[in-house]
């Protein structure tokens, strides 16, 4: 084999992943979306069932009124922690 001939067959397998990768990431960026779609209503949802505890319950989880009401009322996509841990 030449030189030549290994340059050729470097660049047909160059070409061949850049063309695999060119059909897949569409889809791959798709399949992230859908997986984010999917958690951000399952936040909506757990938010919705935390803003329906009465007090008791609530109280049992160490969560106020107050606390809950303001986690219901966060984005769906708004997800990192921002509670106060105790000391």
């Amino acid at each position: 084999m030449t030189h030549s001939g290994t340059a050729t067959g470097f660049f047909t397998l160059a070409q061949a992943i850049a063309t695999k990768l060119a059909i897949n990431w569409p889809a791959a960026i798709c399949a992230a979306c859908v997986q984010r779609i999917r958690a951000m209503a399952t936040t909506m949802r757990t938010r919705r069932m935390l803003a329906r505890l009465d007090d008791r319950m609530l109280s049992d989880i160490g969560i106020s009124r107050a606390d809950a009401l303001e986690e219901a009322g966060r984005a769906p996509w708004n997800v990192t922690a921002h509670r106060k841990m105790p000391r």
